[in-house]
């Protein structure tokens, strides 16, 4: 995450560090791009309903699941 991205950077270099963060925000932003294109071609409102669109249902649980899962994680590193 964010609290990383200093020592990351060390370690790669400064010019390759800068570089790699770069390339992986626009990374991010295309996904991003693609991921909404996606959801307007299949005409589905949600993240969950991009995945059942291409995956079925599998894709569907696999996605919930998953989010709740980060959720619950998040929810637990406060409280600790």
């Amino acid at each position: 995450g964010i609290v990383g991205l200093p020592f990351a950077v060390k370690e790669a270099g400064f010019c390759a560090g800068i570089f790699l963060v770069l390339l992986c925000a626009l990374l991010t932003e295309k996904s991003l791009r693609l991921l909404v294109e996606t959801a307007k071609h299949a005409h589905v409102p949600s993240y969950e309903t991009v995945a059942e669109a291409a995956f079925g249902r599998v894709g569907f649980l696999f996605v919930a699941i998953n989010m709740f899962i980060m959720a619950y994680g998040a929810m637990l590193s406060y409280l600790m």
